[in-house]
């Protein structure tokens, strides 16, 4: 081949090149003018014959080898967010790799691409997104500040520390807590068949999962194994376990890692966040266009602010969305409190009440002796509603002495009412409606 020959061949092997890097930058939707603008010059011959042979064998090599490790980059790093707009390049995670260890002893650490979802390394981390509007360091000044106001403090900071959330699950192990026990019953009893109907509903195996206030992971597994069952290999069931404590994000995951369970078909994206400000996740659970499920279980809608709850859970559904609530009902308060035994006698108290948490945290001393609890009607939005509200009386702060001191507040609900305000509220169709004893289940959807 003569020089000239070779010439016009290297030449056309860097035009292409160039227009490859060309068709890439469209590819993903950045600025083409002003990048062809740049490049234009380089493709006018005239410009550029004067340029040695072995200056565009260089260009030759080169930039095909850049184009490539371009693209192997953005193919392996870039995960676009479907439904939210926003394009995020996620983050290549570095996990400890079990029993190996450097020269010195210390775990060896590798580096892994982790993509959205990814379970591969479930054992020892998960994807996850935290929120970070709110300062976690100041909890502590923001109990004061309900304490002085009479308002009650919120549910969120029983689970705020390590301290509140060990004790949560401890008091889910008592054999005396019969509302946890009848929710276990219940839930067990009904999962395939909320499952089944699910699928039914959306026309499709596949489901979104939104698990809020997602506890120890129990409960949710007991759907999560019914959800996979009519799985095909190329589908998958997307889990987004919501909670305002990392810890029980952990425990969760951890319970449904370690379960005899296909967890190849689960795909798990957590997220550290308040359940009451829901909406602001959308651009994470709305990750694929498949109908999302939201879960509130172990009657968490009955001990939070339920004006917060359903404005959240409204303003997050979209038609074709479903939602499954249980809730406490019935009359009897004693039934709903982990305090008393099946028979509505005190027990002898050798555990600490999960209300007394956020005075704990303060370092405020805690006595049994001035913790007392009120049944009253009308505070709830839901009509036939019973709510029983524990006080704590004789708290120093600050030098200030305060009383009735509202720790927590607990609904038990008319099923028929329940119903019926949720219908309405959240513009939804009951699918199925069960109850156990003290415990009810609402699955409904979206119009």
């Amino acid at each position: 081949m003569k020089r000239d020959d070779w010439t016009k061949l290297v030449k056309v092997i860097s035009g292409v090149s160039l227009l490859i890097l060309l068709a890439l930058q469209a590819i993903f939707e950045q600025e083409v003018t002003s990048f062809w603008n740049d490049i234009k010059p380089y493709l006018q011959i005239e410009k550029s014959v004067n340029m040695p042979l072995w200056a565009w064998a260089i260009v030759a090599v080169a930039v095909p080898v850049l184009v490539f490790v371009i693209f192997y980059i953005l193919q392996r790093s870039m995960t676009r967010w479907q439904g939210s707009g926003a394009e995020i390049f996620p983050y290549y995670s570095v996990a400890f790799s079990g029993d190996k260890k450097d020269k010195r002893g210390h775990l060896s650490f590798d580096t892994f691409s982790f993509e959205y979802g990814e379970t591969k390394f479930l054992d020892i981390l998960v994807d996850a997104s935290i929120y970070t509007g709110e300062e976690r360091f100041n909890y502590k000044e923001q109990i004061k500040n309900y304490i002085r106001s009479g308002k009650q403090i919120p549910t969120k900071y029983l689970y705020w520390t390590e301290e509140g959330c060990k004790l949560w699950l401890d008091i889910c192990k008592r054999g005396e807590y019969t509302y946890y026990r009848n929710s276990l019953t219940l839930l067990r009893r009904k999962a395939f068949e909320i499952a089944q109907a699910i699928v039914s509903s959306i026309g499709s195996n596949e489901i979104d999962f939104v698990s809020l206030g997602c506890g120890d992971g129990y409960k949710d597994l007991l759907l999560l194994k019914a959800f996979v069952v009519n799985l095909k290999s190329d589908e998958f069931i997307y889990y987004y376990p919501i909670d305002i404590s990392e810890s029980m994000i952990v425990e969760a995951i951890r319970t449904v890692a370690h379960s005899s369970f296909e967890r190849d078909k689960v795909k798990i994206k957590a997220v550290v966040g308040d359940i009451t400000l829901l909406p602001l996740f959308k651009p994470i659970y709305n990750f694929r266009t498949h109908a999302n499920l939201f879960s509130l279980l172990g009657n968490t809608l009955g001990n939070n602010s339920e004006q917060e709850m359903f404005e959240s859970l409204y303003n997050a559904m979209s038609p074709g969305d479903l939602v499954l609530l249980e809730v406490g009902i019935g009359k009897n308060p004693r039934m709903h409190s982990a305090l008393f035994d099946v028979k509505g006698h005190k027990v002898s108290y050798k555990y600490i009440p999960q209300g007394s948490i956020p005075l704990m945290a303060l370092g405020i001393p805690f006595s049994l002796d001035e913790i007392r609890y009120e049944v009253r009607k009308g505070i709830s939005m839901i009509p036939d509603t019973i709510t029983t509200v524990a006080y704590y009386d004789n708290v120093v702060l600050d030098g200030n002495r305060f009383s009735n001191i509202k720790l927590s507040s607990v609904h038990q609900y008319n099923p028929d009412r329940f119903r019926e305000f949720v219908e309405q509220r959240l513009e939804v169709e009951t699918i199925i409606f069960e109850t156990e004893s003290n415990v009810a289940i609402l699955l409904a959807q979206r119009h």
